[in-house]
């Protein structure tokens, strides 16, 4: 393969990903949540476990 051919390819991956991203990015930040409820479960070394209620 030529190395212009090598070049477009990257440019166009980079690109693709770019895209990607940017749309996985713009989905993400318009989530919202709001938490009217909180418990604590139980709490280990590992973690802990919530039993959360949202609206």
């Amino acid at each position: 393969m030529k190395s212009s051919k090598k070049g477009g390819l990257i440019v166009l991956f980079v690109l693709g990903m770019s895209i990607f991203g940017y749309s996985q990015y713009a989905s993400a930040s318009q989530i919202e949540v709001s938490i009217t409820q909180s418990e604590l479960l139980n709490e280990n070394e590992k973690g802990s476990n919530y039993n959360i209620s949202t609206i």
